[in-house]
Protein backbone atom coordinates (compact mmCIF):
# COMPACT_ATOMS: atom_id res chain seq x y z
CA UNK A 1 0.00 0.00 0.00
CA UNK A 2 1.13 3.58 -0.55
CA UNK A 3 2.74 5.43 2.36
CA UNK A 4 0.12 6.49 4.87
CA UNK A 5 -2.49 4.09 3.50
CA UNK A 6 -4.01 1.59 5.87
CA UNK A 7 -3.67 -2.07 5.16
CA UNK A 8 -7.01 -3.78 4.72
CA UNK A 9 -8.18 -5.56 7.87
CA UNK A 10 -8.65 -9.29 7.56
CA UNK A 11 -12.25 -10.37 7.36
CA UNK A 12 -13.38 -10.85 10.97
CA UNK A 13 -15.09 -14.08 9.97
CA UNK A 14 -11.66 -15.50 9.03
CA UNK A 15 -9.70 -14.19 12.04
CA UNK A 16 -8.57 -16.97 14.38
CA UNK A 17 -6.82 -14.75 16.94
CA UNK A 18 -8.38 -12.76 19.79
CA UNK A 19 -6.83 -10.01 21.87
CA UNK A 20 -7.43 -10.36 25.61
CA UNK A 21 -6.81 -7.20 27.61
CA UNK A 22 -7.14 -6.38 31.30
CA UNK A 23 -5.32 -9.46 32.58
CA UNK A 24 -3.81 -9.54 36.06
CA UNK A 25 0.00 -9.12 35.87
CA UNK A 26 1.92 -12.38 35.54
CA UNK A 27 -1.09 -14.41 34.35
CA UNK A 28 0.08 -17.99 33.70
CA UNK A 29 -0.46 -19.17 30.13
CA UNK A 30 -2.04 -22.39 31.43
CA UNK A 31 -4.70 -20.45 33.36
CA UNK A 32 -5.63 -18.35 30.34
CA UNK A 33 -5.69 -21.41 28.09
CA UNK A 34 -8.01 -23.12 30.58
CA UNK A 35 -10.39 -20.16 30.57
CA UNK A 36 -10.66 -20.02 26.77
CA UNK A 37 -10.44 -23.64 25.61
CA UNK A 38 -14.14 -24.08 26.39
CA UNK A 39 -14.73 -22.16 23.14
CA UNK A 40 -12.66 -24.56 21.03
CA UNK A 41 -9.18 -25.96 20.40
CA UNK A 42 -6.39 -23.43 20.91
CA UNK A 43 -3.33 -23.35 18.67
CA UNK A 44 -1.28 -20.85 20.71
CA UNK A 45 -1.43 -18.49 23.69
CA UNK A 46 0.98 -15.53 23.83
CA UNK A 47 0.82 -13.75 27.21
CA UNK A 48 2.43 -10.34 27.67
CA UNK A 49 2.26 -8.34 30.93
CA UNK A 50 -1.44 -7.50 31.16
CA UNK A 51 -2.69 -8.71 27.78
CA UNK A 52 -2.49 -11.74 25.55
CA UNK A 53 -3.31 -13.12 22.15
CA UNK A 54 -5.19 -16.41 21.99
CA UNK A 55 -5.04 -18.16 18.61
CA UNK A 56 -7.76 -20.70 17.94
CA UNK A 57 -7.63 -23.48 15.39
CA UNK A 58 -10.89 -22.25 13.86
CA UNK A 59 -12.22 -18.72 13.23
CA UNK A 60 -15.69 -19.64 14.53
CA UNK A 61 -14.16 -20.52 17.91
CA UNK A 62 -12.37 -17.17 18.04
CA UNK A 63 -15.64 -15.37 17.37
CA UNK A 64 -17.36 -17.39 20.11
CA UNK A 65 -14.59 -16.45 22.57
CA UNK A 66 -15.51 -12.78 22.15
CA UNK A 67 -18.43 -13.58 24.46
CA UNK A 68 -15.86 -13.21 27.27
CA UNK A 69 -15.65 -9.46 26.56
CA UNK A 70 -16.59 -7.55 29.70
CA UNK A 71 -16.57 -10.65 31.90
CA UNK A 72 -14.86 -10.85 35.29
CA UNK A 73 -11.86 -13.18 35.54
CA UNK A 74 -9.50 -13.34 38.53
CA UNK A 75 -10.90 -10.04 39.80
CA UNK A 76 -10.36 -8.16 36.52
CA UNK A 77 -12.71 -7.11 33.72
CA UNK A 78 -11.55 -8.61 30.44
CA UNK A 79 -11.57 -6.87 27.11
CA UNK A 80 -11.78 -9.53 24.38
CA UNK A 81 -11.64 -8.51 20.72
Amino acid sequence: PPAGARRPRPDAAQCRSVFVGGLPPETPEEDLRGAFEAFGPIARVDVKKTFAFVDFEDAAHAQAACAMDGSQWLGKTLGVR
